[in-house]
């Protein structure tokens, strides 16, 4: 058989119907506008297999899907990408502000540490001109004192002279004016040598009168005029000491850059503080069996330890 008879045979039709349809197309392009015959002709397939066409629509419905899920991976990785552009951007600005802080921070310290240190070592020149001032006021203060002595012992003297010579004779009273006389001469000396004595080692007085010992040397010399009772203590923080001319000390702070300290005197059923008090500052307190004040003066101060005195009259002391 010819193709065409194959072809009917293939897809069950007659050869005679086969035919029949050749010759209906053929008349149907023969009939055709004269207007249109310049137009390519439409020619209707014959017949069109099921499973090319199901593989072909599989075929285009694969491809679909495909570029589907490519565009929506595509669009998923942008949208990943986006987000880790964001996240990067975010951690870079919060990075930057945490490095900022920190760098805020340190100079802060920085500033803080060095106002401190500037601020103590302000306190330290103005403690060093302090003293130095104070040293000075307390040697004017001893001028001051010896010079308001020697005017009140003349004007004793005269005193004492004007009342003999109008109560008494002279000639009676001349034994009288030599043992004054005398007496005013040791008096001088003794002042004399009490002034050669603070020059040489450089002691100064306190607004009381008394002299300030800065050492164990010095306490000595000054235990050797006689004038006063001294006790000297060596006292740490958190005890309390023994009698010292009647009292007790006890020490509560120490500040030995600043040269300062604060004690407690324990005396007559009494506590009495006493802060901010500095080296070799003479603190004068009274008690019920001391007509006159005792003296505290400290000559040197350590980490929770200091080391002075305690001085009494000597007349009444209280050992």
């Amino acid at each position: 058989m010819h193709g065409p008879q194959r072809w009917a045979a293939r897809k069950g039709l007659a050869v005679g119907e086969d035919e029949k349809w050749r010759d209906l197309a053929s008349k149907f392009e023969q009939a055709a506008p004269e207007g249109r015959k310049g137009r390519r002709s439409v020619q209707m397939p014959t017949s069109v297999d099921p499973t090319r066409l199901f593989a072909a629509l599989g075929v285009l419905v694969l491809l679909s899907a495909a570029q589907i899920y490519t565009c929506v991976r595509i669009s998923g990785l942008r949208d990943a990408s986006r987000r880790i552009e964001e996240q990067t951007a975010k951690r870079q600005e919060e990075t930057k502000a945490e490095l900022k802080k920190e760098i805020e921070d340190t100079l802060d310290s920085l500033k803080s540490s060095y106002q401190r240190e500037t601020r103590g070592m302000r306190r330290d020149v103005q403690d060093a001109a302090g003293s130095v001032v104070a040293t000075r006021q307390e040697i004017q203060r001893t001028r001051a004192i010896t010079e308001n002595l020697r005017k009140e012992q003349d004007r004793r003297a005269t005193e004492i002279e004007q009342q003999v010579a109008a109560k008494a004779d002279r000639t009676q009273l001349a034994p009288i004016a030599q043992d004054l006389t005398a007496t005013q001469k040791d008096l001088n000396s003794t002042k004399e040598d009490v002034q050669k004595m603070v020059e040489q080692l450089g002691m100064t007085r306190s607004e009381m009168g008394t002299l300030i010992a800065r050492n164990e040397n010095e306490i000595a010399q000054l235990r050797r005029l006689g004038e006063r009772d001294y006790f000297e203590f060596a006292l740490e923080r958190g005890y309390v000491s023994p009698l010292l001319g009647g009292v007790r000390l006890e020490l509560r702070k120490t500040n030995v850059r600043g040269l300062r300290y604060n004690i407690d005197i324990l005396a007559d059923d009494l506590r009495v503080g006493k802060k901010d008090l500095t080296l070799n500052e003479a603190v004068f307190f009274y008690t019920r069996s001391h007509k006159k004040p005792l003296e505290l003066v400290v000559n040197k101060i350590e980490k929770d330890r200091v080391t002075g005195y305690v001085s009494a009259p000597k007349e009444v002391a209280a050992r």
